[in-house]
């Protein structure tokens, strides 16, 4: 993900999690804003609960990544988005954590 698609810490990403509209699943938690940019800016969030291993946290980060990379075309209003690891994805399958990121993109490609 090039960093212009990124949404850094600061003003943008609290207005996205205080403000934003939100999706849930066991897996993720979703929170989302338009935007003024002409493209998605995302915010992939592993918080230290999810596991105390720094390795486990960044394996589930490039995951997201990667999905994001890949799927982003899929969205069509420009939007801020931060995507929050709950505990039960690091014991996920792959597929069970890429099924639930795309019924996710899904769901937020609808609203």
């Amino acid at each position: 993900m090039k960093s212009s698609g990124r949404l850094g810490r600061g003003a943008d990403l609290d207005l996205v999690l205080q403000r934003g509209r939100r999706l849930s699943h066991p897996l993720f938690s979703v929170a989302w804003r338009a935007n003024g940019t002409k493209g998605q800016r995302f915010a992939l969030i592993v918080p230290r609960t999810v596991d105390k291993r720094a390795t486990v946290r960044n394996r589930l980060r490039r995951r997201m990544r990667e999905f994001m990379r890949v799927h982003a075309g899929a969205l069509a209003p420009p939007r801020d988005i931060a995507i929050t690891c709950r505990r039960e994805a690091s014991a996920a399958t792959r597929k069970a954590f890429y099924e639930a990121l795309e019924e996710l993109i899904a769901r937020l490609g609808k609203q």
